[in-house]
């Protein structure tokens, strides 16, 4: 994942990340989902700020409300229901 100026088309950071999903920014946070764990990265610097395993879910979307991020995962996106017995 990497921010680019716009203007110039100048790298402000790059990150290793192996992402699934395109980036979402929410405030001064940017989510990229990596299959069953978001990462939160900061939107200035793209220091990592946390994250969150899915236990087995896709992460598929986000929003915010104020200090607190709402995170929306399905199974589907990983190849459907597990079959159990």
């Amino acid at each position: 994942v990497a921010a680019i100026a716009p203007a110039t088309g100048e790298e402000r950071w790059s990150r290793p990340l192996e992402a699934a999903t395109r980036p979402e920014i929410l405030g001064d946070l940017v989510l990229v989902g990596e299959r069953a764990e978001v990462e939160a990265l900061d939107l200035r610097t793209g220091a990592p700020r946390w994250s969150q395993r899915l236990r087995d879910l896709a992460y598929v979307g986000a929003a915010r409300e104020g200090d607190t991020v709402f995170l929306s995962s399905t199974v589907g996106a990983l190849g459907g229901a597990r079959r159990v017995g």
